[in-house]
């Protein structure tokens, strides 16, 4: 949810991070000069224009351990002024059910009102709101290797404090190892 080369020419910034043994916590604020590139991903092509100058990006995750449960939120705030902006909130989560499974998965939504035109011209667009969810699980033991994952990616979802490589999708993948015998 956070990509650092989405900050393009800082000026200044903040950072405080706390962790401790069940806990752990980031917070981020920063002025970007801009001028680098601002991206608008769709299912089969991603538009790109100059990022506006002047922005104000802001980024804070918290997570907490519960034995084998981590669960974590997050806020991710970019404030271009003069009413464009994007934010994304959102959780994600990591569960540990024995010695061979793992279940991992995020829900992130995005409200913004910055969009690009055909040219790469950023404007102000009416509010546009979207989505990002995966799940996956993973198996491992002595005999057995196995990965399932299932993602959706709302049509308008949107990350400018992100890297978002395609939306408007939907995609499932799974795979398996059996083991016959030793190495």
């Amino acid at each position: 949810a956070f990509y650092t080369r989405a900050i393009t020419d800082p000026d200044w910034g903040l950072r405080a991070t706390c962790r401790g043994a069940g806990a752990e916590a980031t917070a981020l604020h920063l002025r970007d000069a801009g001028g680098g590139t601002l991206l608008r991903a769709g299912a089969f092509a991603t538009r790109s224009g100059v990022q506006p100058s002047g922005s104000q990006a802001s980024f804070a995750r918290g997570r907490v351990q519960f034995g084998g449960l981590g669960l974590a939120g997050l806020v991710s705030l970019r404030d271009f002024g003069g009413g464009l902006g994007t934010q994304v909130v959102g959780s994600d989560g990591v569960w540990r059910a024995g010695d061979s499974d793992q279940w991992r998965g995020h829900l992130l939504l995005s409200e913004t009102t910055l969009g690009l035109d055909q040219e790469g011209r950023v404007l102000r667009v009416s509010r546009e709101r979207g989505h990002r969810a995966w799940l996956a699980w993973r198996h491992r033991d002595a005999d057995w290797n196995a990965n399932v994952n299932v993602e959706e990616i709302g049509p308008r979802f949107a990350n400018d404090n992100g890297f978002v490589s395609q939306s408007g999708v939907r995609r499932a993948s799974a795979f398996g190892v059996l083991r016959l015998g030793p190495r």
